[in-house]
């Protein structure tokens, strides 16, 4: 399968492993309208070279290893407001991307979700990109602690968030006022 993929805009959820493993499927892979969540090692090993969430409006979860290793992915990843969780490795090894939005409302990015982002570095081996972690954002996986009761997240360790393992974003932002995270310095995190 090449060019761009369309499914109905209908559409509500994409199971588990429905196109896992399809390295020859290329081209594009517009996200339908209503879709609202994409599943367990969906997209894993697919051949995409653009995914695009322009249309879409519902999308609540992308769920572990959704997109892992998609590495001819390229472009940015722009999110809508209605996205919530994404899952554990959910874009691990989709090395071409060239930038991530996170979206206000976002509350968990799981473990190694957007490990081994190469393309971050320029000619000079630098990064232009920052990232923000929204004030919504509640869980950011690896190296802390969340504590249901009280809904507060402590980061055992301020220098490693597993989540954007070995990507070279410039700096890592956590955005002003937000209630879900306590911190061991009151001063602005800035992730190296």
């Amino acid at each position: 399968i090449t060019g761009t993929i369309r499914l109905p805009d209908t559409l509500k959820y994409l199971g588990d492993n429905a196109f896992y493993g399809c390295q020859k499927i290329s081209g594009q892979f517009i996200v339908p309208r209503d879709l609202e969540y994409i599943g367990i090692n969906c997209f894993k090993d697919v051949g995409f070279n653009k995914i695009d969430f322009t249309r879409n409006i519902a999308i609540e979860a992308i769920l572990d290893n959704a997109f892992m290793n998609c590495k001819k992915m390229s472009g940015g990843l722009v999110f809508p407001s209605t996205l919530k969780y994404v899952g554990p490795n959910a874009f691990n090894g989709c090395e071409y991307i060239t930038n991530i939005v996170l979206n206000e409302g976002l509350e968990f990015v799981g473990t190694n979700a957007f490990s081994n982002l190469k393309s971050y570095k320029d000619n000079n081996n630098t990064s232009k990109y920052n990232l923000v972690i929204p004030s919504s954002c509640k869980f950011l996986g690896g190296n802390l602690v969340y504590n249901y009761e009280t809904k507060t997240a402590t980061f055992s360790n301020t220098d490693i968030i597993s989540a954007f393992n070995d990507t070279a974003f410039n700096s890592f932002l956590i955005a002003k006022n937000n209630p879900s995270f306590t911190l061991s310095d009151s001063k602005t995190i800035v992730f190296k």
